[in-house]
């Protein structure tokens, strides 16, 4: 693995950004905005104090830098100069020089929004520089590797880390299935615009990356039903072992039906909501009754009508007062699952 460090300017970085040549959706990074907007003013504090910043890690993809490390750094960066946030009310005085005065003055910041900062502080901000580290040479393996170590002691949880064992062409297979608009949440346009519609996957699971665990356990049900993988249970354990195991074993054909399945359904259903410890279940039933040639309204029926009776179907919820992941959970759902196709 090879790599380059140099130092950029945060103009120069916009810039960039505004030509498309800094990506922030590299598979194994986190979703941006993390960050609240507490440690979002702190991060925008530490930039015009001048104190130290870790640098950014990216990857080249052609004339483009994917980042790897740094996500959301770069993005609060963006996102402040385009007014997109305001910072927090409980900001610590700022001194600075004004040129006008020739003198350093003392200002306070809470609440403001970057247009709304005088030219001496915005200039502060564009002329800071971040040193970045370009990796040049690299396998996907060393980009993984490098990826969890950096990783190793922070707050990313076992879903996000996950990423780190997932090959890339796995991870490109999720993505697009992911992409496909039943599967994708709702975005606060359609909220304005639509009052009360719901979205399989909401901005939380998406963030915490709980819609790419429904999509391997989707395919563990899958694979398990093909009689081609032992399905185990749905624990950290049994779903890192699958994802190794579908690293070499991965069906074209497999993903492909099932992302023709979810079209279906995001064609026949406008709005839905359903909990995360019963998606894998409905995708995986989707699924075979597409495979079987079934009546696919009659199985979107079936959905409306447990959806309804959620609450009061014991039969169902019962399954998962002791746990959701243990090996008995999950073959009693898809039992019951097997039994709507």
């Amino acid at each position: 693995m090879e790599y380059n460090s140099r130092t950029h300017t945060i103009q120069n970085i916009m810039t960039s950004n505004k030509k498309g040549l800094i990506k922030f959706d590299h598979y194994l990074q986190r979703e941006e905005n993390q960050w609240n907007r507490k440690t979002k003013s702190l991060f925008i504090d530490t930039i015009l104090r001048g104190y130290i910043i870790n640098p950014i890690i990216v990857i080249k993809e052609g004339r483009a830098s994917a980042i790897i490390d740094g996500i959301q750094r770069l993005s609060t960066i963006r996102d402040f100069i385009n007014d997109q946030f305001a910072l927090s009310k409980d900001m610590d005085d700022i001194t600075y020089y004004d040129e006008d005065e020739n003198k350093e003055l003392t200002i306070n910041l809470s609440g403001l929004k970057y247009r709304n900062l005088k030219p001496e502080i915005k200039q502060t901000i564009l002329s800071t520089e971040l040193r970045f580290y370009e990796i040049t040479e690299f396998t996907d393996q060393e980009i993984r590797d490098t990826f969890s170590r950096l990783n190793a002691g922070k707050p990313l949880n076992q879903k996000q880390l996950r990423k780190t064992l997932t090959t890339m062409p796995f991870q490109e297979a999720i993505t697009d299935i992911l992409s496909l608009d039943f599967m994708t949440p709702i975005t606060k346009e359609e909220k304005t615009e639509e009052k009360g519609r719901k979205k399989l996957i909401t901005p939380s699971m998406h963030r915490s990356a709980t819609d790419r665990d429904i999509i391997v356990q989707t395919l563990m049900l899958i694979e398990s039903s093909n009689k081609n993988y032992e399905l185990q249970s749905f624990s950290t354990h049994a779903i890192n072992n699958f994802i190794s195991w579908y690293n070499d074993n991965m069906n074209d054909d497999v993903i492909t039906q099932l992302k023709e399945t979810i079209g279906i359904l995001g064609n026949k259903i406008h709005s839905i909501s359903m909990k995360n410890t019963t998606t894998p279940f409905m995708l995986y039933a989707a699924y075979k009754t597409v495979d079987n040639d079934a009546d696919m309204d009659a199985f979107i029926k079936k959905v409306y009508d447990f959806i309804a009776s959620y609450k009061s179907n014991t039969a169902y919820t019962d399954i998962l007062q002791s746990s959701t992941t243990t090996q008995e959970s999950v073959q009693e759902r898809l039992a019951y699952w097997n039994k709507m196709i």
